[in-house]
């Protein structure tokens, strides 16, 4: 066979290999859709009528004669506020009773009450074996499915769903929900007030009559001495006095405070004020054609995808590889051990852990190792002799450079930028004002913002690429960063650093685990410092924090403080996990979508704690398929980095560096998805600083090679720089 012959059967075969590849694509991704399809056809119609309530209780306060200053501190004066708090009333609809009453609700139209309606009209999908017709107590179940909430304490809002496959019936049901919520927290309010105001007229009488009491001895004491004027007759006359004027402050706060309780029996005003009121919605809120499809073909691309590799790729004398201490599988199953373990160390400080973090962790566990185990073991690797010989993307000096001065620039101006408006506000407590700044400011800096993500990227570039890169660059870019840290107060930066920086060490061969795990000890206590100083000087968190306080609440809390984080009632898909799409469609004017506020609400379990795990965002838009989901989507993209690290690609390499800092935080919190933009910034110059596309000679001064190791072999490898 000729040499032309050949090449024509080689490209016959890759073109045979590419139409099986992509009829394998085409069959899967329709089932996919098909199987979408089905899916949400046997799903029930479903509409969702909705009302935003917001507790009055600071306006009545105003209306009765309190100024806002005493309002104000009426209301903070204890965060247990009793009846005038949204959480009461959340936990009034949630309750059995509550569902109870709702049940005898006259439906118009229908001539029955809600109750009988639920169970002739509700009905579920065609896989269940169970209808409601005959069971009272699973009607009644539906009943309290149907009505939902959600509560923002910040804010004092309380927003009341209910779905039904009417939408006629959903909006009168809003309306009687309304109702019978207002009715319940008026006869409280009422029988609350009744006996303040019994209470206080009864001390109000005893403060009068031990004030005419003090008032008659001291008047009685003084026309008795009259006529003498003797130094101890004058003390005992001005005891008495001083006790005649106290008792006669104290009778009239009692008496002001018993006629302002009487004003509120008296005075007919609403429980809460409505900010939106429920009305018929048009459309359906489920099923969700285009969420449900989108997530079949996301996960039947990335499954196929695996499989295509592992059925189209060489795997002839290949074994499997189980990587090492920092592989997402290891990290994953190291963190989540030693939080368990720490947890049932200090039992006794927290709640116990909730039935949902158990789940939740099960799911994650399990397909976020498996996925990410088996995308490292699918993927194609380069062979030894390959590797060794092999010439990495190139490292453009060039590009780097000029980011590198860039943020030298920016960075400094970024930091003055901050001092110079919390400088205002004095400089005694500079670092604590620094944080209040950083979390409530509403300033925006524009370009020098960029700082932060761009000596991110510039750090681990120069940490892998030293000593090719001079020690007085990689100094210098530790000096950016740790400017930004200080400039936002943030541990998440001063974490970064240190991570990586022990990460790239154990990888280069430089230290050991143990070295790795005392440092992680020095970082707590770190922070811990660090927390002190931004409290403040006479802050009582300063005095009373010890250093198990703080590792109980920043390490421990949020796998317990979890176990409090309900589903979101938001129509949005994915309101909490895709906040930064919904904030760029925003910006961009393709819509006006809620943007939920980065600074989640505190909770206490016992201590009070905002941060709840890595699986907080997925379960409040998505619940336990959320968890699914993601942890498929973590675990394919962890994998799939980790295998180009080991095959030597540099860009693969700087991100799964990344990646590592993220996956030793998922026990505090999500920081892909959330900081989606700053992620896909982060890529973005990884992949100009090692672009080959520019034609600048940044080849012209040979870069020396770079020593690195590579842990499957056990072997060093000298790979360019060119």
């Amino acid at each position: 066979m000729g040499i032309g012959m050949k090449r024509r059967f080689a490209q016959w075969k890759g073109r045979e290999r590419r139409c099986r590849i992509l009829g394998i694509y085409a069959v899967t991704c329709t089932l996919s859709i098909v199987v979408s399809l089905l899916y949400s056809i046997s799903l029930p119609t479903a509409y969702t009528a909705e009302s935003v309530l917001i507790d009055e209780s600071s306006e009545l306060d105003v209306l009765i004669g309190l100024n806002h200053s005493q309002e104000w501190y009426n209301d903070k004066e204890s965060w247990n506020k009793g009846i005038n708090d949204v959480e009461i009333y959340a936990q009034q609809i949630d309750s059995r009773e509550f569902a109870i009453s709702m049940s005898q609700v006259r439906i118009p139209g229908y001539g029955t009450s809600y109750l009988e309606y639920v169970k002739g009209n509700h009905r579920r999908p065609w896989w269940s074996l169970r209808e409601y017709e005959s069971d009272d107590e699973e009607a009644l179940s539906e009943i309290r499915k149907c009505i939902r909430y959600r509560v923002v304490p910040k804010k004092q809002t309380i927003t009341i769903q209910v779905v039904d496959p009417d939408p006629v019936v959903s909006a009168v049901m809003v309306d009687s929900v309304c109702s019978h919520l207002q009715e319940f927290i008026s006869t409280k309010r009422a029988y609350i007030a009744r006996q303040r105001y019994e209470y206080l007229k009864d001390a109000c009488d005893e403060a009068r009559n031990d004030y005419l009491f003090r008032q008659k001895l001291f008047a009685d004491y003084k026309e008795a001495h009259s006529k003498t004027h003797k130094a101890d007759e004058s003390s005992h006359l001005k005891t008495l006095e001083n006790d005649k004027n106290s008792a006669y402050s104290t009778y009239l706060i009692l008496k002001q405070q018993c006629l302002r309780s009487q004003t509120l029996l008296t005075k007919k005003s609403p429980s809460f004020y409505t900010l939106k009121r429920a009305s018929v919605p048009v459309s359906p809120s489920n099923p969700q054609y285009a969420v449900n499809i989108l997530s079949f073909l996301v996960v039947t691309l990335l499954l196929t995808t695996l499989a295509v590799l592992y059925l189209f790729v060489d795997n002839s004398g290949r074994k499997i590889q189980y990587g090492n201490a920092f592989s997402p599988w290891a990290i994953t199953i190291g963190i989540w051990a030693a939080i368990l373990t720490g947890l049932y160390i200090e039992a006794d400080e927290l709640y116990p852990l909730s039935r949902q973090f158990y789940i939740c962790l099960a799911l994650w566990l399990t397909i976020f190792c498996t996925s990410s185990f088996a995308t490292f073991n699918v993927l194609p690797r380069l062979p030894q002799s390959v590797r060794t010989r092999m010439v990495t993307v190139p490292f453009n000096t060039l590009i780097f450079n000029f980011f590198f001065a860039i943020s030298v620039v920016i960075t400094p101006l970024y930091l003055y930028s901050i001092l110079k408006i919390v400088s205002q506000f004095g400089t005694e407590d500079m670092i604590s004002n620094i944080r209040v700044f950083a979390v409530h400011g509403n300033e925006s800096f524009g370009y020098l913002s960029l700082s932060y993500v761009l000596n991110q990227a510039l750090l681990i570039m120069a940490l892998w690429r030293y000593p090719c890169i001079p020690l007085w660059k990689l100094i210098t870019v530790y000096c950016m960063a740790f400017m930004n840290a200080f400039a936002i107060m943030e541990k998440g930066m001063l974490f970064y650093i240190i991570i990586i920086t022990l990460f790239v060490l154990y990888e280069k061969r430089l230290v050991r685990m143990r070295s790795v795990v005392l440092s992680l000890g020095i970082i707590v206590m770190l922070f811990f410092a660090i927390n002190l100083s931004r409290a403040g000087d006479e802050s009582q968190y300063a005095e009373d924090t010890t250093l198990v306080d703080f590792f109980v609440m920043y390490v421990l809390s949020p796998p317990v403080a979890f176990g409090t984080v309900v589903q979101d009632i938001s129509l949005q898909p994915g309101s909490h996990t895709f906040e930064a799409v919904y904030k760029l469609l925003n910006k961009w004017g393709f819509g006006s979508f809620v943007v939920n506020e980065k600074l989640q609400d505190f909770v206490f379990v016992p201590i009070s704690t905002n941060v709840y795990t890595i699986f907080q965002p997925f379960f409040e838009d998505f619940k336990y398929r959320g968890i699914a989901f993601f942890a498929l989507i973590y675990g394919i993209l962890s994998g799939w980095m980790y295998r180009l690290y080991k095959n030597g690609n540099a860009v693969g390499k700087a991100i799964y560096t990344y990646l590592v800092y993220l996956l030793t935080l998922q026990f505090y919190q999500e920081n892909l998805f959330l900081n989606l933009v700053q992620f896909s910034q982060f890529v973005f110059f990884m992949l100009l600083v090692h672009q080959r596309f520019v034609g600048f000679s940044y080849n012209s001064k040979r870069a020396s090679p770079l020593l690195v190791h590579n842990n499957d072999e056990n072997t060093l490898e000298r790979i360019n720089d060119r």
